[in-house]
């Protein structure tokens, strides 16, 4: 799996194992030369006792020689928690194969037609281009993933019945190769899982990135909707069906310039009967809408400007007044923006209630954002919700989910791991229990490149049996844990050496937690931190340890390593932090 930078707190491991217990406070060269009495004043002398102690207490406990606690004790540093499970049973996200490397999209269909969720990935990496094809088991799990070999790098799969049989077939979009190579390529399904190739439709498409499925000249057949990148100009091409798995010769309506369009939806936004289309654009920063007149041909294209570059693109009815309304990602800004359907082929954006303007929402953590976008109602309370995969330069393996107000707007954002980076995002009832669950394609899952899918099952409340991610600062790379604000409920304070800061994280008793406050004093680096009732008044503290010298005294200009002390309050609050030298040089 990519490395985060430690930028997520997840409460469960990819394997449900919860981050192993490390001494506490140790170097090289032992406890004896870590702190230095003779460098303290009085007070802080008393606080190297009791560190020492914690210290100690620390590699016992790690050493499997926990002392025994009276119940009035104050609570000990523990590193490891279930998520609502019982006893050591952890309730993690489901971990699938992709049937090749490099997975870059996922579609969802039933392929054998045995009425259970099935799931087709396009899988792009290590100079092989595949299909992997995954039949569901009705319970979450899924069978070994089949392989089709594609010529050239797929990057795009659609689902529909193409020659009216009754069972689901694939097209695919694939690009970045050669003229005459890239396009898209037909597969009809056997209704077994199998499927037999009916050809790759390719001139005069130049580089193919998505496709959707729809009936835009009204007779009663799929036709395909293609966007491509061009080489003077972006262009969605429509290829009308012929009812048999083949396709006559497309007509096109041009983007205008090389806009990077991204990705296509299907749905009837002006409420005429007629399919329409709507497509992303990553360096035009634009929802692009083409409204169809029901006879293959199309309207002139209705710009929505995004505020910054799109990604993801997904339709829904957000405000419930029955008309189809989009909703597009803007990676670089996390920014998930609404726009509300008129009726009319017109649109209303939907801006942030707090700052006035778009995006309406945000999905990110930090260095990544949202890019692909699914719709459902993951707590079933009659409104749409979103889940969103990030991504970044950190390669954040999350799935942010965000429950719907029913008005275009939605609450914040729940964050759940995933085995890697998502992809692409579907929703779906994998299980059967009647409640929606999101499946992603995460890319890699070893140094081999091999592709994978993890799948979230809900639980119909808006939670998912997957290990549930917060926010903490940047490369939190210690934690520990105490009872901040006295509720009986253990919370953690992670040590962000990235952004210079500690974030404390105040329990729910459910082994889920409140958003993330921070602490900090200017110029230091924490890198460990330790908690205890250092001042006995009877409220947990913590001490962070800081990198060697930094920009704050004693330790700046040395090569000594500091310590800041924050007393706690009692109620998850702190007093601003007193730094101190430890006299050691490598903590």
């Amino acid at each position: 799996m990519k490395s985060t930078h430690w930028q997520i707190f997840t409460t469960l491991r990819k394997h449900g194992d919860g981050p192993r217990p490390r001494p506490v406070l140790r170097n090289r060269r032992g406890l004896g030369k870590l702190l230095a009495p003779r460098v303290l004043s009085k007070p802080l002398q008393i606080l190297w006792l009791a560190l020492t102690l914690i210290a100690a207490l620390g590699v016992a406990y790690a050493s499997g020689g926990a002392p025994q606690h009276s119940p009035q004790s104050s609570p000990q540093p523990q590193f490891s928690t279930s998520l609502n499970g019982s006893g050591n049973t952890f309730l993690t996200a489901l971990l699938s194969g992709s049937g090749g490397n490099g997975t870059v999209s996922l579609a969802v269909a039933d392929f054998n037609n045995d009425g259970k969720l099935d799931y087709v990935t396009a899988n792009n990496g290590n100079n092989t281009t595949t299909l992997g094809i995954a039949l569901g088991n009705g319970d979450g799990t899924f069978k070994t993933p089949t392989t089709i070999a594609i010529p050239c790098g797929a990057l795009y799969v659609a689902t529909g019945d193409f020659n009216g049989d009754g069972k689901t077939d694939m097209a695919v979009a694939s690009a970045n190769c050669s003229p005459g190579t890239n396009g898209v390529s037909i597969f009809l399904g056997n209704g077994d899982g199998t499927f037999t190739a009916k050809g790759t439709l390719t001139s005069p498409l130049s580089n193919p990135f998505s496709v959707a499925v729809g009936d835009f000249n009204g007779d009663g057949k799929l036709d395909l909707a293609v966007v491509d990148r061009g080489a003077s100009t972006d262009a969605v091409f429509f290829y009308p069906g012929n009812g048999d798995g083949t396709f006559q010769t497309p007509t096109s309506v041009g983007l205008g310039v090389l806009a990077a369009s991204n990705q296509i939806v299907v749905a009837d936004f002006n409420k005429d009967g007629h399919s329409d289309v709507a497509v992303s654009q990553i360096n035009g920063s634009n929802v692009v809408v083409i409204l169809g007149n029901g006879n293959g041909t199309f309207q002139a294209p209705r710009i929505n400007a995004l505020p910054a570059q799109g990604w993801g693109l997904a339709v829904g009815d957000f405000n419930g007044d029955g008309v189809p309304d989009l909703v597009a990602t803007s990676p670089s800004i996390g920014g998930v923006s609404v726009f509300l359907g008129k009726g009319d082929g017109n649109f209303t954006p939907v801006s942030n209630p707090q700052s006035g303007t778009l995006p309406t929402a945000t999905a990110a953590v930090p260095g990544g954002g949202c890019t692909d976008i699914a719709v459902g109602d993951f707590n079933k309370d009659g409104r749409l919700d979103i889940a969103a995969g990030l991504a970044g330069v950190n390669s954040a393996a999350i799935v942010a989910v965000l429950p719907g107000n029913g008005d275009g707007t939605f609450g914040p954002e729940r964050l759940w791991g995933t085995a890697d980076t998502p992809q692409s995002i579907a929703v779906g009832d994998f299980n059967g229990d009647g409640n929606l669950d999101w499946i992603a394609s995460t890319g890699q899952i070893n140094s081999a490149n091999q592709g994978s899918v993890t799948l979230g099952l809900g639980r119909g409340d808006g939670t998912f049996l997957a290990s549930e991610s917060y926010v903490a600062g940047q490369t939190p790379g210690w934690a520990a844990v105490a009872d901040f604000n006295k509720d009986g409920k253990l919370d953690v304070v992670t040590a962000n050496s990235g952004s210079g800061n500690s974030s404390i994280l105040l329990g729910n008793g459910d082994g889920t937690f409140q958003p993330a406050t921070n602490v900090s004093v200017p110029g230091t680096t924490p890198v460990y931190v330790a908690t205890g009732d250092f001042n006995g008044d009877g409220n947990p503290d913590f001490i962070t340890f800081n990198s060697p010298g930094g920009f704050a005294a004693p330790c700046l200009g040395t090569n000594l390593s500091c310590m800041t002390v924050f007393l706690g309050k009692g109620d998850g609050t702190f007093q601003a932090g007193a730094v101190a030298s430890t006299g050691a040089t490598n903590i």
